[in-house]
């Protein structure tokens, strides 16, 4: 039996609930999913140990998802990738709070709450995706929250894989530059409540 075959077979079980299937999974991806996180964290052994642990733990509450035709580790890294993105995103916001919270000795007028309660880091990244165009905007969640490859994006939607990258790349500044505004917004905010 083939390597592509016995994975297939293996993530086939899995998806049909085989714990043990589960376990021969976690132990043929555990150290290579780790490696990368680590690399792409740039050495954060905390964040890629728990980036690590929380993905297998997704893998297993929606394995009835499993595509056991594509490439797991691509899905895997994947996962990773968008988690570890998400995840600063979230610290970042919660930092600020907290550093906020921390240093206000005085009961404020609640404009940093209300920016906080309003704009919780997946609503507010929503609403930015909605306002991509329609095809980048497809491509991003194709590639965000469905973890598709690019080749498998491109192979979905009829087009060149390198035209899947432009778009990514060009739908990530978008994010980044209004990501940056909002944050721009928050430090001004509480730069006015703690003086």
């Amino acid at each position: 039996m083939s390597e592509a075959h016995e994975n297939r077979a293996i993530l086939e079980r899995l998806k049909a609930g085989s714990m043990e299937a589960f376990e021969q999974i976690y132990r043929k991806y555990n150290a290579a999913l780790f490696n990368y996180v680590l690399k792409i964290s740039k050495g954060d052994r905390y964040i890629a140990e728990e980036i690590v642990q929380i993905i297998f733990i997704k893998i297993w509450e929606t394995r009835a998802n499993i595509d056991p035709e594509r490439s797991f580790y691509a899905y895997l890294a994947t996962i990773a990738k968008n988690h570890l993105y998400n995840s600063y995103q979230r610290n970042l916001i919660e930092h600020i709070y907290v550093d906020h919270v921390q240093k206000q000795s005085v009961e404020s007028d609640g404009e940093m709450e209300l920016v906080i309660e309003q704009h919780s880091l997946e609503s507010f990244m929503d609403k930015v995706i909605e306002n991509l165009p329609p095809a980048r905007k497809n491509i991003f969640i194709l590639s965000r929250k469905k973890f598709k490859t690019n080749r498998e994006i491109a192979a979905e939607l009829g087009i060149a894989e390198s035209t899947v990258e432009t778009q990514l790349s060009l739908a990530n500044k978008y994010m980044r530059k209004v990501f940056t505004m909002y944050i721009d917004k928050i430090l001004l905010i509480v730069g006015y409540l703690i003086n």
